[in-house]
């Protein structure tokens, strides 16, 4: 994806009632174009109801991914503007290029993506990981998403994960340390696995919402049993030195007595993921 560049065309409309101003409109934000690779609408909201709206279209700079007519385009959004809305939506229409296109433009993601999750889970090969990521992105698509890197990449991680639950059930050594700085980050940074971003669909933000909260969820238990263990001044001294990555043989210590407390409640990162994710 990284070799396909995008040029974007944004434009805000407040809401118009008058049909022949939004049919003027789109033809002069379309006119420098005859084909585009995709275009998204965002609609923004005054209380219950639509102040305006955003409407963005992507040109590719290699013109064979430019398959979208714009005069089609123009047909399509008039259509969506001008059709009364049943619910109160962020995106309210979009259209996207060819499964087929999107893999092609996709494939230098879905090599990074397939080398970040080999490097992590050594039970597949690079091309198993590559074709998992390709029929994660076709279902997407089939299921009528608006693929984009953050979402392909979300999607893909909890698939792979999915696909290792069988063996999770084996017994295992948990990373405390893991768990910790997981948690440190989620303090500093608010939301973990959730990022804000423009083009992202409803179904997205709820799912980041579930995550971020189990997240939330578990670094609240963890940190619960771990102060009841070591006492309030101790699991802030772990935080600090875990957080800076500069342990000391005293936070080493510590840690191993949190281990070895969990192992002796018989309680990993498992059971965690069991009690907050489903």
């Amino acid at each position: 994806m990284d070799d396909n560049v995008l040029v974007n065309v944004s434009q805000t409309l407040p809401f118009i009632v008058d049909d022949e101003l939004i049919v003027t409109v789109l033809k002069e934000m379309f006119k420098p174009v005859n084909k585009i690779y995709s275009y998204i609408i965002y609609a923004h909201y005054d209380g219950d109801y639509i102040s305006k709206w955003t409407i963005r279209y992507a040109v590719s700079e290699k013109e064979s991914y430019n398959t979208l007519s714009s005069d089609d385009c123009i047909v399509e959004i008039y259509s969506i503007l001008t059709k009364k809305q049943d619910e109160k939506r962020k995106i309210i229409g979009y259209k996207q290029p060819s499964i087929e296109i999107m893999l092609e433009v996709f494939d230098p993601l879905v090599n990074k993506l397939a080398k970040l999750q080999f490097d992590r889970w050594k039970q597949y090969t690079h091309e198993d990981l590559r074709q998992m990521c390709r029929l994660v992105m076709i279902k997407l698509y089939r299921k009528g998403y608006y693929i984009h890197k953050v979402l392909l990449q979300k999607a893909f991680n909890n698939h792979v994960l999915m696909s290792l639950r069988p063996e999770r059930n084996a017994p295992m050594i948990v990373s405390f340390e893991d768990t910790f700085y997981k948690s440190i980050k989620s303090d500093s940074e608010t939301i973990l696995f959730a990022d804000t971003i423009a083009d992202t669909s409803i179904e997205e933000e709820q799912e980041n919402t579930r995550i971020a909260e189990a997240e939330a969820a578990i670094f609240e238990e963890v940190k619960s049993i771990v102060i009841e263990l070591v006492g309030e001044r101790q699991w802030r001294e772990l935080m600090r030195d875990y957080g800076n990555k500069h342990t000391s043989t005293r936070t080493r210590k510590l840690m191993n007595k949190v281990k070895s407390h969990f192992n002796m409640l018989g309680l990993s990162r498992k059971d965690f993921d069991n009690k907050y994710y489903g």
